[in-house]
């Protein structure tokens, strides 16, 4: 009985240590102790995606270039500077009107039948289209406040035209939209102008 007993136990203690080196690992020992270090309120990172379910609302954001000009007074030189200030005041009422093809009235212009509709507002007849203004006047190189400036775009010769601003920004009726203020110093308008003119003093 007693001998039985003894293997008993044995058999109990080699199985025993059997489970033991088979599940027993190192890292079970760090891992007991890096959780004791642990705060107890932490932030567990898993590779799960966020996913939303909720549609989110679309942000827009539309600068208005009319509000933002409303107040500005570009430099002018003693040259018809009361003239050169009525057109380029006059020139700001209308940003934002879209831009239609041969259009030439506050509901929709053209680039030549903007320039034309704004100078006729303050006195000053010119010709309808680009090609024709850029005959008229007076060519100038040191570009004044409400001096014409020219491009060659869809057609050679002049094919478009605005209204120049100061610190070589122009207003025009873009074809991509409407009435709006662009720069000289844009790569685009850049490559394609061809000339200002003058047509008062």
């Amino acid at each position: 009985m007693k001998r039985f007993y003894e293997l008993g136990l044995s058999a109990f203690l080699a199985v025993f240590i059997v489970m033991f080196l088979l599940f027993y690992t190192p890292e079970m020992d760090t891992y007991k102790k890096n959780i004791n270090l642990l705060p107890k309120n932490f932030t567990v990172r898993t590779e799960r995606k966020l996913i939303i379910t909720g549609k989110l609302p679309e942000l827009k954001y539309t600068y208005n270039q009319s509000a933002a000009m409303a107040n500005y007074t570009p430099p002018l030189s003693s040259r018809g500077s009361t003239v050169a200030a009525r057109v380029v005041q006059t020139a700001y009422k209308y940003i934002g009107v879209p831009y239609v093809w041969g259009g030439s009235s506050p509901s929709g212009f053209d680039c030549s039948g903007f320039v034309q509709w704004v100078y006729t507002q303050n006195g000053i007849s010119i010709t309808r289209t680009a090609d024709t203004q850029y005959m008229e006047g007076i060519s100038v190189k040191d570009l004044e406040p409400g001096d014409l400036v020219f491009f060659t775009t869809y057609a050679p010769g002049a094919s478009h035209v605005g209204i120049y601003l100061a610190c070589s920004k122009f207003i025009h009726a873009s074809s991509s939209g409407q009435v709006k203020i662009s720069s000289l110093d844009d790569e685009f308008y850049r490559s394609v102008f061809i000339g200002g003119r003058r047509y008062f003093r």
